[in-house]
């Protein structure tokens, strides 16, 4: 339980970042997890690098992408949360929680960043699907563990001025740690329903 007594004021601090949100990301990282090893345990080799078409990616470089974008989520995370706490936003953010889950299913098409291209070097798809479990149990206990107040440290993107004005992007401009979170979730379920739909072209 996060908590504790302050030895100059003697007061108790209050931590922003509850019991219950911890528990929502455990929740949330664990069963998107799941949801991606039930839907690739039963593919081929052959279907897991077929292509739908030459615009589109294989389920085994969706799961690459997801390697190289959790393992960037997780060194912020671990990076950030290091810092010295802040309260300036907490108010701000805490709203947009919602938002940040909605991603999952958000209609407009997304592009990855350059460090989160896949390769589509993989030969052996157990290999790089070992290495998601790797990033993300690492995720999860360092989630579990913490003592950091993931409401009081916050990340921030660039975006640029002609779509501030767009809720969906003026959201994520800055974020806490806890929304970082609910964004790696929603991203694996992204990704999650877009193994679904190569499936359905593949098989």
């Amino acid at each position: 339980m996060l908590g504790y007594s302050c030895s100059e004021t003697g007061h108790s601090y209050k931590p922003d970042w509850t019991d219950q949100d911890r528990k929502v990301l455990l929740d949330g990282l664990s069963q998107s997890l799941d949801s991606l090893l039930i839907l690739t345990g039963d593919i081929s080799e052959e279907k897991l690098n077929q292509k739908p078409d030459s615009n589109s990616w294989s389920v085994a470089e969706v799961v690459e992408h997801l390697v190289l974008q959790d393992q960037a989520f997780y060194r912020e995370l671990t990076a950030i949360s290091s810092r010295p706490e802040e309260i300036t936003l907490i108010e701000n953010l805490e709203s947009n929680d919602a938002e940040f889950l909605e991603y999952a299913t958000d209609p407009n098409p997304g592009q990855a960043d350059w460090f989160a291209v896949p390769t589509g070097n993989y030969k052996d798809f157990k290999v790089v699907l070992n290495q998601f479990i790797t990033v993300r149990n690492e995720t999860i206990k360092f989630i579990t563990e913490t003592k950091s107040d993931l409401r009081r440290h916050y990340t921030y993107r660039t975006i640029p001025q002609h779509l501030l004005d767009n809720e969906f992007y003026r959201i994520r401009k800055v974020r806490d740690l806890h929304q970082l979170m609910l964004n790696e979730i929603a991203h694996t379920y992204r990704h999650v329903g877009q193994i679904n739909r190569i499936r359905e072209r593949v098989e």
